[in-house]
């Protein structure tokens, strides 16, 4: 097990003599820690080799500061100015709460970005400010449409936080697709098949091997379908057409480590004080909890869970425990920390 205050020092050592500056990097490793943290591995330290890479290739911008291109009413726009997504991603959630301050309701798109990492992070920004946080972004086509065999949409997460009374908040936080691209890549790092639903080979059809997404023509499935294609479909139209950032076939793959990615994200704060006050919002939300925590279990279930709250119990056990890795992830970390010269990432 890997300490997290330890974890947090090496991306940071590591990211800086990469080039990004002291509080960039701190950004990065507090989005990543936080994603392994929940339990949603796919989003965390499993990136930092590629974006790394990407750093030393140029096409992450480490030195150019986001700016603030377009502002009309309760909205912002943000050029990220192809930095780090995770950089970008916060000041844009910070610059909707501004606007929330003063409208209720603010939002910020973002345009020349890069992938960002697991989106709960920036709406729970909100929700510690007692607001309502929504996201979206788009990403490279994986995705086929209901139908097709050629993949023309990303996975869109979406991601909602919702700021409770006491305690962690409500956080949904999903991609489109039946399983995250992340996963695929873990189950082809350990060269396990997929269980059939997850993926469809260049022809369109069912297929079990993760070679068939990664480094050929198939694609991933939407989840139920019409419905998360649907849903997908709708994202990249906030994400990437609204803003002005690319959509569709104009993004890159985060893999493809000599191409911009342009990718494209949208961020909304919710004022609820502007709706009612906080104390009878707080009040009405504990009393929804409640009826679908006291709803009848199936026979073989022991607890209802509300959005988030797994992965809020796995935050909780592994900020005392510390987090695990595998060992072709360590060794790959370890061959870049020497790379730089910085202390390797040793378990204790």
């Amino acid at each position: 097990m890997i300490p997290i205050e330890r974890l947090n020092d090496f991306i940071v050592e590591l990211t800086k003599k990469a080039g990004l500056p002291e509080e960039q990097a701190r950004i990065l490793a507090q989005t990543l820690i936080d994603a392994d943290l929940k339990g949603l591995d796919t989003h965390g330290l499993l990136r930092l080799p590629i974006y790394v890479k990407r750093m030393e290739t140029g096409v992450v911008e480490v030195s150019e500061p986001v700016q603030v291109v377009r502002e009309k009413g309760a909205i912002k726009l943000l050029d990220a100015r192809n930095g780090l997504g995770q950089v970008a991603c916060v000041r844009g959630m910070e610059l909707a709460m501004e606007k929330a301050e003063q409208f209720g309701l603010g939002a910020c798109g973002i345009i020349n970005s890069n992938h960002c990492g697991a989106l709960g992070y920036y709406t729970e920004l909100a929700a510690e400010k007692r607001m309502i946080g929504l996201m979206t972004t788009n990403v490279f086509p994986l995705m086929a449409p209901v139908g097709g065999r050629e993949k023309v949409v990303g996975n869109n997460p979406l991601a909602v936080s919702v700021p409770r009374s006491q305690g962690p908040p409500i956080i949904y936080d999903a991609a489109t697709s039946t399983v995250s691209y992340g996963k695929v890549l873990t189950y082809l790092r350990r060269g396990e098949e997929l269980p059939l639903g997850w993926a469809l080979d260049e022809k369109g059809l069912p297929t079990d091997n993760p070679e068939e997404v990664i480094s050929k023509r198939g694609s991933l499935t939407s989840f139920a379908a019409h419905k998360g294609f649907g849903l997908a479909f709708i994202l990249e139209i906030l994400a990437g057409v609204l803003t002005g950032a690319g959509f569709g076939r104009q993004l890159r793959s985060l893999y493809d480590a000599d191409q911009l990615s342009g990718i494209g994200q949208f961020l909304l704060a919710i004022n609820v004080e502007f709706f009612m006050e906080p104390s009878l919002f707080f009040e009405r939300l504990e009393d929804w909890v409640l009826q679908v925590r006291g709803s009848a279990r199936a026979e073989d279930s022991t607890e209802i869970f509300i959005p988030g709250e797994i992965s809020q119990r796995n935050k909780q056990k592994n900020l005392l425990a510390g987090l695990r890795y595998d060992d072709s992830l360590m060794n790959e970390l370890n061959l870049l920390a020497h790379r730089y010269g910085v202390p390797s990432l040793r378990k204790d």
